[in-house]
């Protein structure tokens, strides 16, 4: 329930994020249809309407907090599947230098007696994402790890998000006007957006760390 909850308020507030982000695209692209828009929600002055308003608000954040993250996730894919494919190679290193029998070891053992340096990419894939799920079965425990580190690259790729929808908006109106000061605002957010795919990625190595030590603490360490 607890679970189910959380991703729900993670969902609002990507979805809040990106709304605000959208806001300032539509403002920077067509500033004239403000208010045309500001009157259509002249229905909604009652506090009724202003209840109806707050509904359908949430309804569209929570929907594009979900698009969002579909996006976010189908853009970071390769990214997670590098990172996936060097610390499998590594993970199996360490194991064979800790003379761990690997074909008696679920989900590892279909890699057979494959040397690390040729796991493929599909191989690592394939692997890193049941290894996770076992370890959510086996241990809710150990799982809390994992979750965390889900959560955080998860709003961090929807700020990425944000940052490209805003980069677009200025790169906009630097096309319409080259102002100094929206260079100065260029360059923020592109540092900005530089910072956090590297938080990504770093999130990214945390995530497959956590799920390969829980996973050694089930089936290796007998935790």
């Amino acid at each position: 329930m607890m679970r189910t909850t959380s991703l729900i308020v993670e969902y609002l507030v990507a979805g809040v994020m990106v709304s605000l982000a959208l806001v300032v695209f539509i403002y920077a692209v067509i500033p004239g249809e403000i208010p045309a828009i500001s009157g259509l929600l002249s229905p909604f002055q009652s506090d009724y309407g202003k209840a109806a308003l707050a509904v359908i608000f949430v309804a569209v954040a929570y929907s594009l907090g979900i698009l969002s993250e579909l996006i976010g996730r189908l853009s970071f894919e390769w990214l997670l599947n590098i990172v996936k494919h060097d610390y499998l190679k590594k993970y199996l290193r360490e194991l064979d230098e800790d003379e761990v029998v690997r074909e008696e070891l679920p989900i590892l053992k279909t890699l057979g007696n494959v040397s690390p340096e040729d796991v493929t990419k599909k191989q690592a894939v394939k692997c890193i994402g049941p290894m996770r799920f076992f370890v959510m079965t086996k241990s809710p425990r150990l799982y809390q790890n994992i979750e965390l580190q889900l959560h955080e690259f998860r709003l961090m790729r929807i700020l990425f998000i944000v940052e490209a929808i805003l980069i677009f908006a200025v790169l906009y109106n630097l096309h319409l006007d080259p102002d100094m000061s929206l260079w100065g605002v260029l360059l923020i957010l592109i540092l900005m957006a530089h910072i956090t795919f590297y938080a990504i990625y770093d999130r990214f190595k945390r995530y497959c760390r956590s799920i390969g030590r829980a996973y050694r603490a089930l089936v290796v360490d007998k935790e």
